[in-house]
């Protein structure tokens, strides 16, 4: 549950995996959470340019979610200790296969209320 910075090599390229590749995989890869801190070069260090390309891929809105067949419901989270920053899929993965919109809408109110507290 705590930031670990994650410094990329200049040769590297880097992937952020999301919830639905988490549970279609059924655990194998994780989503990752994640935050970009901005970085201020110290005087007489060079500037430090970070460019972003951002690709979304999705299921269809009414596409079903679940993971591979003989993989159970635990399996999506085996091995993954979930961050206390947001709110954890297992709090909002209450069954599988779940519609893909179904838990997006539902996960935005979540992140929403927990962000903001009750209105």
């Amino acid at each position: 549950g705590a930031q670990v910075p994650v410094p990329a090599r200049k040769d590297c390229l880097g992937f952020q995996i999301g919830e639905s590749a988490q549970i279609l995989s059924g655990g194998v890869v994780h989503a990752t959470p994640h935050m970009v801190r901005g970085h201020v070069s110290k005087p007489g260090e060079p500037k430090v340019c970070r460019e972003t390309f951002a690709t979304f891929i999705q299921p269809q809105w009414d596409g079903e979610l679940a993971p591979p067949p003989g993989v159970a419901y635990d399996g999506i989270f085996r091995g993954r200790e979930e961050s206390a920053l947001i709110p954890p899929l297992r709090s909002r993965l209450k069954d599988v296969p779940v519609k893909f919109g179904d838990i997006l809408q539902e996960s935005a109110a979540i992140y929403y209320e927990h962000n903001n507290g009750q209105r």
